[in-house]
């Protein structure tokens, strides 16, 4: 198995404290398990450390990034560098064809997407990875993992099951009949009543799923030739471009503790003061 881990973008929507210039990732409004700040890539990587699956992932992030992350993670991460900002389709794309083309990844190898803006504890993470085993044992072309919703939400996806999920098991597997990228807050709650899960962008299938879609967008699978034609990819996220087309999807449901560190909100809960760096407060 191989790992990717989405360290890209520019989190505009944690505007003003992450910007084009300012990626959300390196910020370290967190902490460690020793109290010491710590940011969204170094969490994951931590729990990717834990398991030993270090060796087997490689960090998708903008060329300008390159220092931060070794300063953070060491010099022996693996790094994708993007020469530009395309999306999360264009990412994937371009990390398959690297491990295909540097680091010998088999087309019928497994790949396991994870993006690096999410929290959660430890039983979330035991779920991700039993994830391959479970896109293995139903023969779907794509993974993904499902979060029950808390609430009815308008930031999120949904993972809408065949039918609702009836055992309580917080791992169990279930096919899903379609997907719905960020419904209106009325439309979510009927969605939610119909079982309908929070997608939270942990995506699995084989390396070969990836490599017949380059091709099939006359897109070259060799790394180095795709990275010459990088910045003129059209921006799409994987979710528009891969899970609202696939038909042949499963999904394992976790209910426990997860949040979106992306969105407003959310880092508010977990970040470790109310203030980082220099900050002026007034009345309103």
């Amino acid at each position: 198995m191989k790992i990717i881990l989405l360290s890209c973008g520019s989190g505009n929507r944690l505007w003003p404290m992450s910007s084009d210039n300012r990626p959300k990732h390196p910020l370290q409004p967190l902490t460690d398990e020793s109290g010491k700040p710590a940011s969204m890539l170094q969490r994951i990587w931590r729990q990717l450390v834990k398991r030993c699956l270090h060796k087997y992932t490689v960090i998708v992030t903008e060329a300008n990034q390159r220092e931060t992350i070794f300063e953070q993670l060491g010099n022996g991460v693996d790094l994708v560098l993007e020469p530009a900002q395309r999306d999360t389709f264009p990412a994937v794309l371009l990390a398959v064809a690297y491990l295909h083309s540097r680091r010998g990844l088999h087309p019928d190898e497994t790949v396991l997407v994870l993006p690096v803006d999410g929290m959660a504890d430890e039983p979330f993470y035991e779920t991700v990875f039993q994830l391959p085993e479970a896109v293995k044992r139903s023969g779907a072309r794509l993974g993904l993992l499902g979060v029950k919703p808390t609430h009815p939400s308008d930031k999120y996806g949904y993972l809408v099951p065949e039918s609702k999920p009836s055992r309580s098991q917080p791992e169990h597997m279930v096919e899903v009949s379609r997907f719905r990228e960020k419904p209106s807050k009325d439309e979510a709650e009927s969605l939610i009543s119909a079982g309908s899960m929070w997608n939270c962008g942990v995506f699995c299938f084989q390396a070969r799923y990836v490599l017949e879609r380059l091709e099939s967008l006359s897109l070259p699978v060799s790394y180095g030739e795709l990275l010459q034609v990088y910045s003129t990819m059209a921006k799409m996220s994987f979710s528009y471009a891969v899970v609202e087309k696939e038909r042949r999807l499963v999904s394992l449901v976790y209910d426990g503790t997860w949040k979106d560190l992306g969105i407003w909100g959310s880092p508010t809960g977990v970040m470790r003061s109310q203030t980082i760096g220099p900050v002026v407060m007034g009345p309103i």
